[in-house]
C-alpha cells in the first residue's frame, strides 16, 4: 500500500499530473467542440456562439492555471 501512495504522490508532485491532465482536458474539450460545431455552421445562433466563447474561455484560465504553477516551480527550485 505504501508503494501505490508513492506512486500517486510521485504522480502529483514529480509529474504534475493535475496540471498537465487540465491542459490535455481544455484542448480536447476544445477540438470537440469546433468539430460538432463544423457540422452544423449553418445553425449557430447567438447563445450558441456566447456558449461556446464561454468554453473557449476555459483554455486561457486553464493555461494562466499552468503559467502560474510553472512558476511557482521555479521559485521552488531556486
Amino acid at each position: 500500500m505504501k508503494r501505490f501512495g508513492r506512486w500517486i504522490e510521485s504522480l502529483f508532485e514529480e509529474h504534475k499530473l493535475v496540471r498537465r491532465f487540465l491542459v490535455f482536458w481544455a484542448v480536447a474539450l476544445i477540438s470537440l467542440l469546433v468539430f460538432k460545431l463544423y457540422s452544423v455552421i449553418s445553425t449557430i445562433t447567438p447563445p450558441v456562439a456566447a456558449v461556446v466563447g464561454s468554453i473557449v474561455g476555459i483554455l486561457s484560465t486553464v493555461l494562466v492555471f499552468y503559467i502560474n504553477s510553472r512558476k511557482l516551480d521555479d521559485v521552488g527550485d531556486s
